[in-house]
Parts: structure tokens; sequence; C-alpha cells
């Protein structure tokens, strides 16, 4: 009976000693997709839709962010963390770049767009860029809707990275 329970004992060490190994291992995959996709600037904005008597008719709170891969890559993403009631959000998401600083997007080239015309609480909308191995400029822009109201868009700061896509100057 007592070299049973010595097995059991040694069987029980070894599966806590690999649910802590691959406890590790998982951990380690996490920082390093954290690393990767690292967050240089985020916009958010509380959008709250009112009828013509003034009550409220619904409500959002949209993320827009931008970062770099570190592999020649730029990215935006437009999140939905809220929504009351479940109503329509749509979303245009572009990112523009730009070989010299500038302050607006209009005078920037337009990169890539994507659009969504329900992005439900809880989900995101998101896009990338290569750089082309050059140092450039970019910025993301927002353009939304929800519900019954009009149109409105947020940028964020133009921020320049370099050919891999790292941030290295933001405002």
């Amino acid at each position: 009976m007592s070299r049973t329970r010595k097995l059991v004992g040694v069987l029980l060490a070894c599966l806590i000693m690999c649910v802590a190994f691959f406890g590790w291992m998982l951990g380690q995959n996490k920082v390093n997709a954290q690393t990767e996709m690292e967050i240089e600037h985020q916009v958010e904005f509380p959008i709250e839709v009112t009828s013509e008597d003034g009550t409220t008719r619904a409500a959002a709170n949209l993320v827009l962010l931008i970062g770099g891969t570190g592999n020649g890559y730029v990215w935006a993403k437009v999140e939905n963390t809220f929504t009351y009631p479940s109503v329509d959000v749509w979303v245009y998401i572009e990112l523009y770049s730009s070989l010299t600083y500038q302050e607006s997007y209009t005078t920037m080239t337009l990169e890539y767009r994507e659009s969504t015309h329900d992005l439900n609480q809880g989900e995101s909308i998101g896009i990338s860029a290569s750089t082309n191995g050059q140092q450039k400029y970019w910025q993301a822009r927002a353009r939304f809707k929800v519900d019954v109201a009009d149109w409105d868009s947020k940028t964020t700061s133009t921020l320049l990275y370099d050919a891999n896509g790292n941030c290295i100057e933001w405002n």
C-alpha cells in the first residue's frame, strides 16, 4: 500500500510540474504577443444620441487605437466597449501616411480603409498597412454613426514610425 501511495505522490508531483510549466509557456506567448502589438496612442470617445425632446435614445463608447508591430507594419483598430441599447454602430477605419510631418490626414496618403455596418459591443475592427521599408508619419481616423445620429469622426495624433513599424516619435 505504501508503494502505491508513493507512486501516486510522484505522479501528482509530475502532474503539478507539467501544469506549472505549460502555464508558464502560455504566459510567455501572451507577453510576446502584447509586445508585438504595442499601442502607441489611443483616443476614447463616448457618444450619446438624443431624441428631439432631449431624452437619451442610445449611448456608445468607442476607442481608436494605433500601433506598430516591429515587423514592418502599422495597425489601427476601433473597439466598441459599450453600446446601450443594442443599436447599429457604423464604423469606417482608415490609416494614412506621409514621408513628411502633416497635422491633418487630409494632406496624407490613404493607405487602407475598412468598414462595418454594425460594430457590436465587445467587438473591434482592425486594419494594418506595410511601411514598405520606409520611415513615415502615420495617423489613424475613425468615422462613425450611431443609430440615427449624424456621422462624426476622430483621429489620432500624427506619429513617426521607422521602416520596421516601431514608433520613434509622438506628440
